[in-house]
């Protein structure tokens, strides 16, 4: 997979140690094991706010961006990951953390008279005290989501209490697992009435659940329209956690897919896949049809690298088995294979051809070419009618023609190169290309 791999944050002590190791920006740590979420591995979080349920939120810690480069193994409950191999991107500033956690701006409840733990409080004010904020010990207290403040209030019938939008502008201590703030300076913001926590609740209409924002949700937490799970931030979903459209599973990110447990990139027919567009389960990369894959476009299993169609493969492109290398089609080989040209062995590998100027160059043949609707013929007009709704139409070639075309298009430097190419037989590129190279002057 090179350096690709899965972004997200980690927590360090203010010495950058972690569980006894010491880190360092910029560096690579692996471990040799097989990682298992809360038992072993080096652990990290998708989301920087699930860092914050295993750590005190305090600003001397420090906090990273990272990224696992080796196996992954998921947490269900949150976005907490462990892996055996993972770089240390980056440092993020105290300032920046607050800047993705988004958590200044809340919503306070209070009792009819405005009065708190002996305090009055009124619209427009700002509040201090002279404390650092722990939660649930001092502090003013506040919650991310309004309806979360009803879980810590008891002052009777729903229109009885106060609800205010309030900003946090002191020091802020955060409960991630709750989603409530505590701060030693506070503005009252605004006063919201029982109408703005509905539309707070539920920012749309006919909807059957609580706290969403859009549409004929019958769901709990929804930004979305036509959801009937929870906690989705899409259209169309039949399942939960879900941040895209048209899901019928849970904890999805992306369109439209069928089942469990897939993040990143998305659409997945699979289960428990960090990567897109996988059919099969438990991979971390794109594109794979078969199981247990890290990397992409693989068919067959097990595989840490791309395009494999067979198994336990550390390489890329091998239609074998147990082989470290690329482009074998054979078993438990070390050494890339040479390729044949021409029907005669070579000493070009695949990747010396990949790199070539002559792929380059071959690369460009199509068989298709869009046709502008002011460039058809009448005929063309008359045999593809769409091309006045669409402006134009897809033209397609035979094989031969297309090669015939790309090699009008050519410079003599480019055709050389071409027929540089090592074991060039002339009769052999006109059988499969329809070009005969003699009858062109070079």
């Amino acid at each position: 997979m090179g350096e690709k791999g899965i972004k997200g944050y980690k927590i360090f002590q203010p010495d950058w140690t972690c569980r006894g190791m010491k880190f360092e920006v910029g560096k690579v740590y692996e471990e040799d094991i097989t990682p298992e979420c809360c038992k072993q591995g080096i652990h990290f979080c998708l989301k920087l706010e699930d860092c914050f349920i295993y750590y005190e939120f305090n600003k001397q810690n420090k906090v990273a961006e990272v990224l696992a480069l080796g196996e992954i193994d998921l947490d269900s409950k949150n976005s907490k990951c462990s892996t055996n191999k993972i770089q240390i991107i980056r440092e993020l500033d105290w300032q920046e953390v607050m800047d993705l956690l988004k958590i200044e701006r809340g919503y306070k409840i209070f009792p009819p008279d405005w009065h708190f733990y002996g305090q009055a409080f009124q619209v427009g004010k700002i509040y201090q005290e002279d404390v650092l904020p722990k939660y649930c010990e001092k502090g003013f207290h506040y919650c991310l989501d309004a309806l979360d403040c009803l879980d810590y209030c008891n002052y009777g019938e729903k229109g009885d209490y106060k609800f205010a939008e309030v900003l946090a502008l002191g020091e802020i201590d955060f409960y991630a697992l709750g989603r409530k703030c505590c701060t030693n300076k506070i503005k009252i913001i605004k006063e919201l009435n029982w109408y703005d926590i509905l539309c707070l609740s539920n920012i749309g209409r006919q909807n059957t659940g609580k706290q969403n924002q859009g549409n004929w949700n019958t769901g709990d937490y929804n930004i979305g329209e036509y959801n009937t799970g929870n906690k989705n931030y899409g259209n169309w979903n039949t399942g939960s956690s879900n941040h895209s459209n048209r899901n019928v599973g849970r904890f999805n990110a992306s369109n439209p897919i069928t089942n469990y447990y897939n993040i990143i990139t998305g659409n997945n027919t699979g289960n428990y896949n960090t990567g897109g567009y996988n059919t099969s389960d438990y991979n971390i990369g794109n594109w794979n049809t078969a199981n247990w894959n890290v990397g992409n476009h693989n068919t067959g299993e097990h595989n840490i690298g791309n395009h494999n169609t067979g198994n336990y493969n550390r390489g890329n492109r091998n239609t074998g088995d147990f082989n470290t290398t690329n482009d074998s089609n054979g078993y438990f080989n070390t050494v890339e294979p040479k390729l044949y040209l021409f029907n005669k062995p070579s000493d070009w590998t695949h990747k010396i051809w990949i790199k070539s100027k002559a792929n380059h160059i071959l690369s460009r043949i199509r068989v298709t070419e869009w046709i502008p609707k002011q460039n058809m013929t009448v005929e063309e007009q008359q045999n593809h009618p769409e091309c006045h709704t669409i402006g134009g139409y897809l033209k397609q070639y035979s094989f031969y023609e297309a090669c015939q075309i790309w090699w009008k298009t050519l410079t003599n430097r480019e055709k050389t190169i071409i027929q540089a190419i090592p074991n060039f037989d002339a009769a052999i590129f006109k059988e499969i290309t329809g070009i005969d190279v003699k009858e062109t002057e070079i």
